[in-house]
Parts: C-alpha cells; sequence; structure tokens
C-alpha cells in the first residue's frame, strides 16, 4: 500500500527543472554573479540545495539546536 501511495505521489507530481546554482568558486571567479543576485540570495539558494541533497543532516542540525535552549 505504501510503496503505491508513494508511486502515484511521484506519478502525480509536478517536475521540477533544478536550477543552475553558482558554487562558491565561480562566484569568485565571476564577482558579476555576486551583484547581479545579492550576495544573502546566493546563500540562501546554496543552503536550499544542501538540505535537499542532505536533509538527514539538516533534521539533526536542528534537533542540535533545540536542545540547547
Amino acid at each position: 500500500v505504501w510503496m503505491r501511495r508513494r508511486r502515484i505521489r511521484q506519478a502525480t507530481a509536478p517536475s521540477q527543472e533544478p536550477k543552475h546554482i553558482p558554487s562558491i568558486q565561480e562566484l569568485l571567479s565571476s564577482p558579476e554573479l555576486l551583484e547581479a543576485q545579492g550576495e544573502l540570495a546566493v546563500l540562501e539558494e546554496q543552503l536550499r540545495a544542501y538540505a535537499r541533497s542532505k536533509p538527514e543532516e539538516i533534521a539533526n542540525l536542528v534537533q542540535d539546536w533545540l536542545s540547547e535552549d
């Protein structure tokens, strides 16, 4: 049942084209990228990409933050 629902959900989910997120090396080699996108926007996109690729690490980090308080 779970596998069937998962397949249906994946089939009906809209496919999103992954955007190219410039790496830090690309940003340093071409400063116009920083000016065009803004430094904070670039960092935010890099964090989002990292969170998509490694959600377990992000979850552990948030749990650590919450346990500190």
